[in-house]
């Protein structure tokens, strides 16, 4: 799935997140139908491959524009992308996934 979505290698570490984990933390915060989302969870070196990658790939859209090129991002246990009209949320694999997750899609609640 990973590679269709973005075309993009697979990663020794992807572990994708179910719909069920996915569907059950939007209900968390939002009674809205939930919009199309990726989860996946890296270990720490491909978490910063991909998320050094997906900064550099046109059309990608970080969706927090606050954080740039200059971010170091060591710091940071998961981002969300859209591309192409779809969501995709990397998370560390050390991180909660729970908590990640909601904080994530709280990025794109709309």
């Amino acid at each position: 799935m990973w590679d269709i979505v973005l075309q993009l290698p697979q990663l020794p570490s992807t572990d994708p997140v179910s719909d069920k984990i996915l569907i059950s933390a939007w209900k968390k915060i939002s009674d809205k139908p939930i919009p199309e989302v990726y989860a996946f969870t890296f270990d720490d070196r491909d978490f910063l491959r991909i998320v050094n990658l997906l900064q550099t790939t046109p059309g990608m859209i970080s969706t927090r524009g606050d954080y740039g090129l200059g971010f170091d991002n060591k710091n940071v246990k998961a981002r969300t992308f859209q591309f192409k009209g779809t969501f995709i949320i990397l998370v560390k694999q050390d991180a909660s996934l729970i908590d990640c997750l909601e904080h994530e899609l709280r990025q794109i609640k709309f």
